[in-house]
């Protein structure tokens, strides 16, 4: 009777260790299907079939709710469309599923600034701040900044910075929320934490030369662009910056004519100023009875 007892146990384990790994195996499967469902759906969205990738990625997430890739790409849909509420319901229910998927974090901190909600945004932030993938943090205050939620965008610069105050990037992302928001100042000075832990960083030179005009410190904003010229001397940006730079302030104004000369050689929005700037010039002269 024992030994009955027993086998009928025995049976009960290997059955309920059988279906434990039957049910693994089918979220396995569902997880499976849901990124084949996903890829189909962006290939769908690729060819601007939007509705039809709108119902596969649904049918991926249906599949498995914590699918973080097409939550996150039926959001931008959602985004693209306006549909900020649906956005915001798809990547909370995918963080909910799967509290985990850090990268779902960063557009849901950009749906909550969208929907003017600073309590969540901040929220989200800090979430980001404590992840265990530090890259994802830096770049969203420039993610921010670019949709027009510069307070959100500073908060997140900030934050960034509370990780890691020597990192010249990050103190460049700042000065750019504080260029945009229009604080001179502050946005100068931290340009120049920026070049003062990387010398070599072409564009927060550029910068910092273009917040010291607006403060009127032109001899130092002098020194910015011959350094940013020092770095790239073919940078059609740092030649302008400068060639403008010598020619106004009647410096230099023979190398400054022919820094924007090489300056208009590019093809970028530096070489289109340094041709209107030439233009400008040569009118000038001519208006006053060309060259004595």
């Amino acid at each position: 009777m024992k030994l009955i007892k027993q086998g009928k146990v025995a049976v009960a384990m290997i059955l309920t260790s059988s279906a434990v790994a039957f049910g693994s195996a089918d979220k396995g499967l569902d997880s499976s299907f849901a990124g084949q469902l996903n890829g189909a759906a962006v290939r769908m969205m690729q060819k601007g079939d939007v509705k039809g990738a709108i119902l596969k990625f649904q049918e991926a997430l249906a599949l498995d709710p914590a699918h973080g890739e097409a939550s996150r790409n039926l959001s931008k849909l959602y985004i693209a469309g306006g549909r900020l509420d649906m956005a915001e319901k798809c990547l909370e229910r995918v963080l909910k599923a799967n509290p985990k998927d850090e990268m779902s974090l960063v557009p849901l901190a950009q749906v909550y600034a969208l929907r003017n909600k600073p309590e969540q945004c901040l929220s989200a932030i800090e979430g980001l701040a404590s992840a265990k993938d530090q890259t994802l943090l830096p770049g969203l205050s420039l993610l921010l900044l670019r949709q027009g939620s510069s307070d959100m965008a500073l908060a997140a610069a900030e934050k960034a910075l509370t990780l890691d105050g020597r990192n010249a990037e990050l103190w460049f992302n700042k000065g750019s929320v504080l260029e945009a928001r229009k604080e001179w100042k502050s946005a100068s000075l931290s340009y120049e934490k920026a070049v003062s832990l990387d010398e070599g960083y072409f564009s927060a030179w550029i910068n910092y030369g273009n917040m010291l005009e607006k403060l009127n410190r032109l001899p130092e904003m002098q020194a910015c662009y011959e350094k940013a010229h020092l770095l790239s001397p073919d940078s059609s940006l740092a030649q302008y910056n400068l060639g403008r730079t010598l020619v106004l302030r009647r410096i230099d104004i023979e190398r400054g004519l022919l820094l924007l000369s090489d300056a208009t050689k590019g093809r970028d929005s530096a070489a289109q100023a340094a041709r209107r700037l030439l233009k400008h010039l040569i009118a000038g002269v001519e208006k006053n009875g060309g060259v004595k």
